[in-house]
């Protein structure tokens, strides 16, 4: 699929995506051209994942883009993609895995810090990751780690399956010390049960990124349905490039640039999110001026073309439909064997259909990779 967008504030664009990728730097015309300090601040409208608001900000509950694409800006990931897809270093500056593919070593980047000034180190993703896979947290995004059909953390699986105590935030079982090792304070170690080369990949989901271990153990581990819990507390407080100014619940949200980051300060001063409920309502507002960029919503696209500023990008994305089992037909066995054998899973694997079901300027998927 293509991903579009319409911008009136292409010096800013341009830098906020240098944010964004990590590895992209502005040129050295749009450098030229680019605001003062106090005029970089950027506004984005996008369509919150949950009723004009954020789903969460918790790491380990992220499963919405919109919240997924404001919560890397605050906490650090252990290591991110580039604009290739390709694993490439954050927090780790380098790692390396046993001959037998079951252990793998992260060498973190020293002197990293919260915006407060508390260290973050191998502890900090220790407790991070463990907590990803605590059944007191409940995830259910917790599989980037444990994994599906092989295990991928050891003892994970079954870890996850414990009983969380009645009324306890933390589960009173541990992998940190049996396959979350911290030899030193800049060395994360991890141990498979499987040997999966795809592993670091996994690690750069938000279940891998570092939480501010204080600030949870204060208030409480954080819920898609609960009041008031750790995210509500970070006000000032960020470990990558931004720290949390404001989130209002009300379709705001502010980010402010993390003076203590580590590495490169990205040159964005102050991000401001609106978010919508309605992606019609949204575009609506952007026809009127108000923010500096919109994704349109397909039946939009065709009236985004004929504006300046409007943006086309190829984006990864894969969806899928999920039978229901205990559902006429496929409670059926034989239909679920049919469907089975219908598909020609080798022609999908090696032409995947350059197709997109909804978006208005792209040809619809065809059942050409089904033998009815």
């Amino acid at each position: 699929m293509r991903y579009h967008t319409v911008s009136r504030a292409f010096v800013l664009v341009a830098s906020v995506l240098a944010a964004l990728g990590a590895c992209a730097l502005p040129s050295a015309n749009t450098q030229s051209r680019a605001r003062p300090d106090s005029r970089q601040v950027f506004q984005p409208l996008a369509v919150g994942a949950r009723y004009g608001d954020l789903g969460s900000l918790d790491p380990a509950l992220i499963q919405f883009p919109s919240d997924y694409a404001i919560a890397q800006l605050i906490f650090p990931a252990l290591v991110t993609l580039d604009e290739r897809n390709q694993v490439a270093p954050w927090a780790a500056d380098r790692w390396e895995t046993s001959a037998d593919g079951l252990t793998w070593t992260f060498h973190l980047h020293p002197g990293m810090s919260w915006s407060d000034g508390t260290p973050i180190d191998a502890n900090t993703y220790a407790y991070s990751i463990n907590r990803s896979l605590d059944p007191c947290t409940a995830s259910s995004v917790g599989y980037y780690l444990s994994g599906t059909d092989v295990e991928l953390i050891a003892g994970s699986v079954a870890f996850n399956g414990v009983t969380c105590p009645p009324g306890q935030a933390v589960s009173t079982e541990s992998l940190i010390g049996k396959s979350i090792l911290v030899p030193d304070p800049l060395t994360l170690t991890l141990s498979l049960s499987h040997p999966a080369a795809y592993f670091p990949t996994a690690l750069s989901y938000p279940t891998a990124w570092a939480v501010p271990p204080w600030l949870v153990k204060r208030y409480g581990t954080s819920s898609l349905s609960s009041g008031l819990t750790w995210t509500e507390h970070l006000a000032g407080l960020g470990g990558n490039l931004f720290t949390v100014k404001l989130w209002d619940h009300a379709g705001h949200i502010q980010l402010v640039r993390n003076e203590r980051l580590w590495g490169v300060k990205p040159r964005l001063r102050e991000i401001d999110w609106t978010l919508y409920k309605d992606e019609n309502v949204l575009w609506a507002d952007f026809q009127r001026s108000r923010g500096d960029t919109d994704v349109p919503a397909p039946s939009a696209i065709a009236a985004a073309r004929k504006m300046p500023g409007f943006q086309q990008t190829p984006d990864l994305k894969t969806y899928y439909l999920t039978p229901n089992w205990s559902m006429p037909p496929f409670d059926d066995l034989r239909v679920r064997q049919a469907l089975f054998l219908a598909l020609d899973r080798s022609a999908l694997a090696r032409e995947p259909p350059r197709c997109h079901a909804f978006a208005a300027d792209h040809p619809p998927c065809p059942l050409r990779h089904a033998r009815l």
